[in-house]
């Protein structure tokens, strides 16, 4: 009865909000940043293909990937693949750019989910810097674009902390993939 509350109470205050919210304030950010201890080059060319289906594991609410319909290896700007989620909900990934040893994002729409409701798409993007030591930084950034305020309001409240801690997740199991 609480939670129904609170959300009684958020709907309340952020409605009118969406009515004068810009497109840029309707855009969710969340930055993860870690490091490899290898190279950059290492790092990039077995980021970049990594399988989903490895790194994306079940987080709070929020489902793992079960596989992708890629062809070839996702290496190349313009490929697109279907995301299909655990609970069979799917998504179409886009890459759009890739500079090799540096940087590379991708997009994401259509999805099937209950976040249809909510976001029009996730635009993803790495980038790869070589560190002193050897080892190279990460930052991994998430922009998840909301339809409006409202969808703002109900994505923090609800969805944001879980991406946000699959995300690690996944990095996570990358660090451990590729330093052991």
């Amino acid at each position: 009865m609480k939670s129904l509350r609170m959300l009684v109470i958020s709907m309340i205050l952020i409605f009118p909000l969406a009515l004068f919210a810009s497109e840029e304030e309707n855009v969710v950010e969340i930055k993860i940043p870690f490091q490899i201890q290898t190279k950059k080059q290492v790092a990039f060319d077995r980021i970049v293909p990594i399988e989903l289906s490895k790194i994306f594991r079940p987080y709070g609410r929020l489902p793992g990937i079960k596989s992708t319909n890629e062809t070839e290896k996702w290496i190349k700007p313009g490929l697109t693949r279907r995301v299909e989620f655990e609970d069979g909900d799917t998504a179409i990934e886009t890459l759009d750019q890739v500079n090799p040893s540096h940087d590379f994002s991708y997009h994401i729409e259509s999805f099937t989910s209950p976040l249809r409701f909510l976001a029009n798409r996730i635009e993803g993007e790495w980038i790869f810097t070589d560190v002193e030591t050897g080892s190279t930084a990460v930052l991994w950034t998430y922009r998840v674009h909301l339809k409006n305020a409202f969808a703002r309001g109900i994505f923090t409240l609800f969805v944001k902390k879980d991406l946000e801690g699959m995300l690690k997740q996944a990095t996570e199991i990358i660090i451990q993939d590729l330093e052991g």
